[in-house]
């Protein structure tokens, strides 16, 4: 574009300069055009410079994954708000309706980026024996992540001790986010002392990194000293008596035993007892 123009206010005036012998009209021609080029290029060159994008409209009720939070429970179904404390679900916080009762909000974990986990008691069937079950519900997701719930669970023939666990969320292991953690030893053997193992669940975007580690296992202490600076909270655990279901602990399996116990409505159900 500035080559067009200077073709058309210099180049051209000049080859007349040079075809006319009349010195006065060479002189005028020359004063009109150094005129008239000065006066453009004193001009930023906005004919060079992009069209401006339109800004982009932001919904008021529009909601970053970042500021989700709990609001309330309405039978089966939580409901979230935005950090602004509307108190009101949005389109894009939709109510997450579930299949678990007597549901009971404990806290959050979040990964450093997305929309955080919201841990959560309850039970997965209405006016049953099934023991109660931490989960782990994300806005967004179908179905939610299960964990044992803490606690110690005793044999109901001799109260032999069977399972034991302490559970934990927040900032609560050295070099991880956000987790949550359970310290439990399980008895795998009558002859032999309890086998302790340490269950981690690490809050990511995409999902949650579950882990059994069975060597080299986090510090309790380390957690306990996390729990009095209030950058990670324990669950208080319950005692209870095993009647009939064998405990799972490996994350990789329970999935599957969940779609199984689904599909066959009739199986027996396992139930536990509280121990007075």
């Amino acid at each position: 574009m500035e080559g067009q123009i200077a073709n058309i206010l210099f180049y051209k005036p000049f080859l007349r300069i040079c075809a006319t012998s009349d010195r006065k009209a060479k002189t005028g021609i020359v004063l009109v055009g150094l005129t008239v080029l000065g006066a453009l290029f004193s001009f930023p060159p906005v004919w060079a410079s992009p069209t401006p994008a339109p800004e982009a409209k932001t919904s008021s009720a529009q909601v970053p994954l970042e500021g989700i939070l709990f609001d309330r429970v309405e039978d089966t179904t939580v409901y979230f708000k935005t950090q602004a404390g509307s108190g009101d679900s949005s389109p894009e916080v939709r109510p997450m309706k579930t299949q678990i009762s007597d549901l009971f909000y404990l806290g959050q974990i979040s990964p450093e980026k997305g929309s955080p986990y919201f841990l959560m008691t309850g039970r997965p069937c209405t006016d049953c024996m099934d023991d109660k079950t931490v989960y782990a519900l994300r806005p967004g997701t179908v179905k939610p992540s299960s964990f044992v719930f803490p606690g110690k669970i005793l044999d109901p023939k001799n109260r032999s001790l069977l399972f034991e666990s302490r559970a934990f969320f927040g900032k609560c292991l050295r070099g991880k986010g956000d987790v949550y953690v359970v310290f439990q030893k399980e008895r795998v053997d009558k002859k032999k002392q309890l086998q302790a193992s340490v269950y981690v669940a690490e809050a990511k975007t995409d999902s949650l990194s579950e882990s059994l580690l069975e060597r080299h296992l986090p510090s309790l202490q380390h957690t306990l000293r996390q729990v009095k600076k209030k950058s990670c909270k324990e669950i208080p655990g319950r005692n209870r008596l095993m009647l009939n279901k064998p405990l799972d602990l490996n994350p990789k399996n329970r999935d599957s035993d969940d779609d199984d116990r689904n599909e066959d409505d009739t199986e027996e159900k396992p139930s536990v007892s509280e121990t007075p």
